[in-house]
């Protein structure tokens, strides 16, 4: 088992002690649920992002460990999705993979 692994058994361990994913009748209303999780999350980390920017705070130092600690709440509402989902570790691999190799197409065509 490889890293990827190993954090989609950490999610799912947390999934069931949550009793999220088990039943299949409720599947709609969980992936809403993680969406709005994850939507706030995002939040959460741009506004640990943002709060060097402002004017009348010019002491504050960004904070790396603060921003790492949301960027991994956000990673563990984007694992939860892809399991409710049903994927597993190769088939996430497979779509990022696929999803890349379009990217960096995208990238190159458009520098040319």
């Amino acid at each position: 088992m490889n890293e990827l692994g190993r954090m989609l058994d950490w999610q799912k361990e947390l999934m069931s002690e949550l009793n999220i994913g088990s039943d299949k009748t409720k599947i709609n209303d969980e992936i809403l649920d993680c969406i709005l999780g994850l939507t706030e999350e995002v939040g959460e980390l741009a506004k640990v992002a943002n709060s060097k920017r402002k004017i009348w705070r010019d002491d504050v130092d960004f904070n790396t460990d603060e921003f790492k600690e949301e960027l991994v709440d956000v990673m563990a509402y984007l694992i939860e999705l892809f399991l409710l989902l049903g994927c597993h570790e190769d088939s996430i691999m497979e779509l990022f993979k696929n999803k890349m190799i379009i990217n960096l197409s995208r990238v190159i065509t458009s520098h040319k």
